[in-house]
């Protein structure tokens, strides 16, 4: 779960990542919580939090959601016709998905993507395979989509979640 389920008038359903992770290197090492302050309630130590904050340590990285199938700026850029909808516009390349926390998050121009976990898997060989045995697929990472609301401050606000399909791209 995240900070930004508690603000749903509904009920939430949570996927358990870890059943997936059967088999991969998954890494945290990326994100690394310094402090946490919240205003909850210090007599219901389980009741209501109105308000918190997370300090973090950690990678960022701006990447540019793409809102719709017909924007321009993202025809000629390889990749802009898979599936992918985040695209480094810097460096001209899809890098993964983009997936907002509501709606009005769905449209935004700019989010910054920062890891939470990275995961690895080896590749299994036949003897058809073209890739070279020892060879890696490429690290996959689980971000945060940040948006800045002082970036002079360095304070972001959660408004999704990313996956990058290469690692490497923070580098």
């Amino acid at each position: 779960p995240s900070w930004s389920w508690a603000s749903l008038k509904a009920t939430c359903t949570f996927y358990v990542r870890e059943i997936s992770q059967a088999g991969l290197k998954v890494d945290k090492s990326h994100f690394i919580v310094d402090k946490i302050t919240d205003s909850g309630s210090k007599l219901n130590l389980h009741g209501e939090v109105t308000r918190a904050e997370l300090r973090i340590t950690g990678l960022l990285k701006r990447a540019h959601p793409r809102g719709n199938e017909e924007e321009m700026v993202f025809k000629a850029i390889a990749g802009s016709h898979d599936r992918y909808s985040l695209f480094d516009l810097n460096e001209e390349c899809a890098v993964g998905f983009y997936f907002a926390d509501n709606l009005d998050r769905t449209f935004l121009t700019e989010i910054y993507c920062c890891p939470v976990l990275t995961e690895e898997d080896i590749v299994q060989f036949s003897d058809t395979s073209r890739v070279t045995r020892g060879q890696h697929r490429p690290i996959e990472a689980r971000c945060l989509a940040l948006l800045p609301l002082r970036k002079t401050e360095n304070i972001y606000m959660r408004v999704g979640n990313a996956w990058i399909s290469d690692f490497s791209w923070f580098s």
